[in-house]
């Protein structure tokens, strides 16, 4: 039962985080802002570099009101320097799902997994070790606006390793 819990939240995060559009690398800024920036979100991509697991997941309804809290450190994000990958933690180990490319201008990243579609997160924080992005239900998969959003925190877990779990 747990397996199964697991396996659908993980698709569930396959929906929510399958996006993006082609990377344009000569769009990026280079650099960041320097230590960090005190949380405050880059200018450009370096500091996302690296392999990201995922903390939490919190879905907000239109008033602002939390529906729904999800914990997890099984979902990992690994960006490249224009494309990247999901990672699900499952049977003891590591196993990639939707690879992506993706760029970020103006604190927007834009990821695309193919067939999968198209997302767009704010960057809310980016730094050295934390990553919170928000999205925005606004019906881009054919639905009714919500007007809700979600917000994800990540925490960064090295530059390309991934972690192992037990």
């Amino acid at each position: 039962m747990k397996k199964n819990i697991y396996y659908l939240f993980a698709m569930m995060m396959v929906a929510m985080l399958s996006v993006g559009f082609a990377s344009c690398g000569g769009d990026d800024e280079a650099g960041g802002t320097p230590g960090g920036g005190g949380g405050q979100p880059p200018t450009g991509k370096s500091k996302i570099i690296g392999c990201w697991q995922s903390v939490s997941f919190v879905e907000y309804d239109k008033s602002g009101e939390p529906v729904s809290t999800t914990e997890s450190g099984e979902i990992c994000m690994r960006f490249g320097n224009d494309t990247g990958a999901f990672y699900e933690y499952d049977g003891g180990q590591w196993h990639a799902f939707d690879p992506f490319t993706y760029y970020i201008k103006d604190n927007i990243l834009n990821m695309d997994c193919g067939d999968e579609g198209i997302d767009i997160y704010e960057i809310v924080t980016l730094n050295d070790d934390k990553l919170v992005l928000k999205e925005n239900f606004n019906g881009e998969y054919g639905g009714e606006p919500s007007g809700g959003w979600e917000i994800s925190e990540y925490k960064k877990i090295g530059d390309s390793a991934l972690p192992n779990l037990k």
